[in-house]
């Protein structure tokens, strides 16, 4: 079964600026291309708004009944801070090629090329009921790059990153 979160190339899938910039610094042809679960602003708010409105008929029920009702003030702060941390990040995409990846945010485009990172740091963070990871790569030239973790299937790409410049 195929991942929907790790695409597989298609001619269309990549915009032609990454493939200019994958000529220049001479990365080779496409191997796969990363993205967010959600890469629709619009989503990201329909579904913080679907949550808020369902909680607020919760919200009416519950104090109708007389029940527990201040535990349902956290569900809309919380997906307000997931809207919020979702939406800056819902054009951010890594694209693997043969010989280095380019990072894209926005407009702004990160060749790195496998033999111009130095080192790569690997952060493993649990808590109860998740892991994530974080990855952040450090170039020869001393400047260092964050993948977010908003990334699905981040850690793929990490063994990918490690493999590659190991």
């Amino acid at each position: 079964m195929a991942n929907p979160y790790i695409q597989a190339i298609q001619p269309d899938s990549i915009p032609q600026e990454v493939y200019q910039q994958a000529a220049a610094y001479q990365l080779g042809e496409p191997r796969q291309v990363y993205k967010p679960r959600f890469t629709s602003p619009l989503a990201i708010l329909g579904i913080t708004l679907g949550v808020i409105i369902l909680d607020i008929i919760v919200f009416v029920a519950i104090l109708l009944v007389g029940y527990i009702w201040y535990l349902l003030i956290a569900v809309p702060i919380a997906a307000i801070i997931w809207c919020c941390i979702s939406i800056p990040h819902t054009n951010t995409r890594a694209y693997v090629f043969n010989y280095g990846l380019i990072y894209g945010k926005g407009g702004r485009l990160e060749p790195l090329r496998w033999d111009q990172i130095q080192v790569v740091w690997h952060k493993i963070i649990k808590s109860r009921y998740s892991t994530s990871h974080q990855f952040t790569m450090q170039r020869n030239d001393g400047q260092s790059f964050k993948l977010p973790t908003i990334l699905k299937h981040i850690e793929d790409l990490g063994v990918t990153i490690e493999d590659e410049v190991a």
